[in-house]
């Protein structure tokens, strides 16, 4: 991919592209898809776990270890490659792309249209964001990613889980020498630090103005 003079905007996904958090979700969709007894049980152990506060108790002392969404995660275990494919698939067509967030959409067309390189960076899985990169024909997708061994889901993540500070370490494997131009589009406060990698930041934000926004000078989309 070349960069030398590139124009390049980084989208996040979740709720940002589509109006609600994606990775959660799509496990979710798959045991409820396949109703796999193993992964029945591991929801009910992580809901009991979640009840107890166990996981808010662990997730505010490794902040950065994403335990909540690993545990999810881990209900995926022995799931063949091929049948995950399948389902991601399922989820995108089904689930993802009804809900779009359509000014954002626009926008990301829009540049398109105006040559920027133009990819995700996203805290939901590969394993569907790639028909996403497909449908609009994306140039990249950072993501976090499933791991696999022998066509065999181990139920954890294959390097970086795509959030918060790790999102501009894997910008910057991809991208080692910073674009010449470059945009961000995220909602959330923990993609401050992509937010101002890029030299314009843009917030997207749901019915009304977020005042933390104001205080890095971010612009913003507000839709409803």
């Amino acid at each position: 991919m070349q960069i030398d003079n590139a124009k390049v905007a980084f989208f996040d996904f979740c709720e940002t592209l589509t109006d609600f958090q994606t990775a959660d979700a799509f496990v979710d969709y798959v045991r409820g898809e396949t109703n796999n007894q193993r992964a029945v049980r591991l929801e009910l152990i992580r809901n009991i776990f979640h009840r107890t506060k166990l996981v808010s108790i662990l997730s505010r002392i490794f902040p950065k270890a994403s335990i909540h969404k690993r545990l999810k995660l881990y209900q995926l275990k022995g799931f063949s490659e091929l049948e995950l494919n399948s389902l991601a698939k399922g989820y995108y067509i089904n689930r993802i792309r009804p809900h779009f967030i359509k000014p954002v959409i626009i926008r990301l067309k829009k540049l398109k249209d105006e040559g920027y390189i133009v990819g995700l960076v996203s805290g939901g899985y590969d394993i569907y964001l790639k028909y996403f990169k497909d449908e609009f024909g994306l140039d990249f997708v950072i993501s976090s990613r499933i791991d696999f061994k022998e066509g065999i889901c181990t139920g954890k993540m294959n390097g970086l889980d795509c959030l918060d500070d790790n999102k501009v370490i894997l910008l910057n494997k991809i991208f080692p020498q910073k674009p010449f131009s470059s945009i961000a589009f995220s909602d959330s406060k923990s993609d401050i630090p992509m937010l101002n990698y890029a030299d314009i930041g843009v917030v997207i934000s749901r019915g009304r103005h977020q005042k933390w926004t104001d205080n890095y000078k971010f612009k913003e989309i507000i839709w409803d």
